[in-house]
């Protein structure tokens, strides 16, 4: 798969079936608007390309204090994009300039002048241009103008509901992990780096992994979650066919402390030691265990950590080989 910065990277012409969209999450209808794509490309001769953005149109329009809000940050976003069936990716730059273009000279300048577009695949609510002017019927009318075919897909339905970023987002903010995953078609996962934290976890026995998240990360509502945990690091140091690795995450305050400010810890479920100071590490959040409570004293609190991890274990035994124990000497921090 080729990648492109547009217009920053010269794109090779040639003839291409594209697809249009922020892609945030790459849930199950992008994935199938992207498939379909492919198929079309196959059938025409021609490459399969997607057309996407950073930032985001929504991240572009949100006022500077908004809470993180992507599901997939920019590498996450072209990882996924990698595993998938495109020939290329093209990523503009999303600006004053591109938002202002009109719905025809999007069409005229970009998908057929940049991109030479002889399909373009669209969801049925798809719409583009200065201030999303042109919806499906307009865009046909282009596409008679300007020499593209127009396919058209309708919206993929879960349950009688529309698959959407959107849904996905709320159900990451009221820590429904496994409902996002369905939409996903894979667990959410944040990727961070591995931060000096409180050293709270090391003092009361399980030791955790502090991790430092792209601030226009959305994380997942305050809670408990069994989590995999994978990474270069962890691959070293426990072997590939360990990981990933089950790991008890906390996410949010430290009530019992008197600490407000939220983190993301992870407690990796195994019997090896471990060091992942400055690592990176991708932690993918299966199951909310319960919600972030304040605990009477560090007794209890411990003895609750305990049970999570013991939970964590039986939950994910299957997701990992190696010794699962509960591992009392990770030295992350």
């Amino acid at each position: 798969m080729i990648a492109s910065r547009w217009p920053a990277d010269e794109i090779e012409p040639a003839a291409r079936a594209v697809v249009v969209g922020a892609f945030d999450g790459l849930h199950i209808g992008h994935q199938y608007l992207i498939r379909r794509t492919c198929a079309e490309a196959a059938s025409a001769g021609v490459e399969a390309t997607v057309l996407t953005f950073e930032p985001t149109p929504d991240e572009f329009f949100a006022p500077p204090d908004t809470p993180g809000m992507r599901l997939t940050v920019a590498d996450e976003r072209l990882d996924l994009l990698r595993a998938l069936c495109v020939d290329h990716v093209v990523i503009a730059d999303f600006n004053d300039q591109l938002r202002a273009l009109t719905a025809e000279a999007f069409a005229r300048d970009v998908l057929v002048g940049q991109l030479n577009a002889k399909v373009l695949i669209a969801a049925e609510n798809h719409s583009f241009g200065r201030g999303a002017e042109a919806g499906i019927d307009a865009i046909a009318r282009l596409g008679q103008q300007y020499g593209f075919a127009l396919v058209v897909l309708p919206l993929l339905k879960l349950d009688g509901e529309p698959v959407s970023s959107t849904q996905v987002r709320r159900y990451l903010r009221e820590a429904h992990a496994e409902e996002a995953a369905a939409l996903l078609a894979r667990h959410y996962s944040v990727r961070g780096k591995v931060v000096p934290g409180a050293a709270v976890g090391r003092e009361l026995g399980f030791p955790t992994a502090n991790l430092q998240v792209p601030a226009n990360k959305l994380i997942p509502a305050s809670a408990v979650y069994a989590a995999l945990a994978d990474g270069p690091a962890l691959r070293s140091q426990l072997g590939a066919d360990s990981v990933p690795c089950p790991a008890a995450v906390n996410v949010g305050p430290q009530p019992t402390f008197g600490r407000s400010q939220s983190a993301v810890e992870a407690h990796m479920i195994t019997d090896r030691p471990l060091d992942l100071m400055g690592s990176q590490v991708d932690l993918s959040f299966v199951r909310r265990l319960r919600f972030v409570e304040r605990f009477p004293d560090t007794a209890a609190l411990t003895a609750r950590i305990a049970r999570d991890i013991e939970e964590v274990r039986t939950l994910l035994s299957g997701h990992a080989s190696g010794s699962p124990g509960g591992n009392r000497q990770n030295r992350p921090e």
